[in-house]
């Protein structure tokens, strides 16, 4: 026969049992079902059938589609009076280069070019030359950051 304390042991062992069923449960919905059911609720509202894609047509005007190709880059120095000259066969584009460093130049056609970092205040210094620069229209080719001491 089962006596007084036997019984309550056995009552407190089903119940912290039982609790711990519940801690289960419990943790099982909270991060395995609820969020499995917003997906799929998601997904349910919002159906990727054909008929239901809506799609949009943007008219692009040739103000907005490039025209023209761009190169940009940067130049370390403590020298002033430097100048960027960027040319192929067909053209020829002269800057100088702006405190900073820092150079974006556009409106070259399609091609590959030679760019040389020269010197201002003598045209025959030539600094750095990058040889066979590929320019394509609506893309900007980037050359780098290029230190001259």
């Amino acid at each position: 026969m089962l006596t007084n304390e036997r019984k309550f042991r056995i009552h407190i062992t089903f119940i912290v049992n039982l609790e711990i069923i519940m801690w289960k449960i419990t943790l099982y919905l909270l991060f395995v079902a609820l969020p499995m059911w917003g997906i799929t609720s998601f997904f349910d509202e919002n159906p990727t059938t054909s008929e239901n894609i809506k799609t949009e047509s943007v008219l692009t005007s040739s103000e907005k589609t490039p025209t023209d190709g761009a190169i940009l880059g940067s130049i370390i120095t403590n020298k002033s009076n430097i100048a960027l000259s960027i040319y192929n066969e067909k053209s020829q584009i002269s800057k100088p280069i702006e405190a900073s460093g820092d150079y974006f130049l556009k409106g070259f056609e399609d091609g590959i070019y030679t760019m040389e970092i020269v010197s201002q205040d003598t045209p025959n210094i030539q600094f750095e030359k990058f040889e066979e620069v590929i320019i394509r229209t609506g893309e900007v080719t980037a050359l780098g950051t290029v230190t001259i001491d």
